[in-house]
């Protein structure tokens, strides 16, 4: 799907890296979408303060990065939910891979969603330098 999407068939590689992310963390489409909304699911995205932490590996980054690169490619606001949800599921989730997410909602106009996940990833971060010793 990277060769897809750097080849310029953002669709193709849309569909390909959706059709991963689903059959990997065995996600319902349908069922996201009706049953939740992107505040909720973004109250449960979180970044892990510690490397140990994180839970992401390798393949599925690099699957989440060209399905939020292609989402906003291809401005295509309904993969948004299932892009929350996979992150819900797979937090915490690496800094730089929070950065992404934040800065993906605000590229797609999700400016208070944006702005809530970065402050509350500023106090989970602000409270870990203030609990480590010196």
């Amino acid at each position: 799907m990277e060769t897809l999407f750097v080849s310029g068939q953002l669709k193709e590689s849309l569909d390909a890296s959706r059709e991963w992310l689903t059959n990997h963390l065995h996600l319902n489409e349908q069922v996201i979408a009706a049953n939740t909304n992107l505040s909720l699911l973004g109250n449960e995205v979180h970044v892990g303060v510690n490397d140990s932490d994180n839970v992401l590996d390798d393949e599925s980054e690099r699957v989440l990065a060209v399905y939020m690169q292609s989402t906003f490619e291809l401005n295509a606001p309904d993969e948004t939910l299932l892009l929350a949800d996979v992150l819900r599921i797979m937090s915490p989730v690496p800094y730089h891979v929070g950065l992404f997410w934040g800065s993906f909602l605000s590229a797609m106009g999700h400016y208070t969603d944006a702005q809530a996940f970065f402050s509350r990833t500023l106090d989970a971060l602000e409270q870990q330098f203030h609990s480590t010793p010196d």
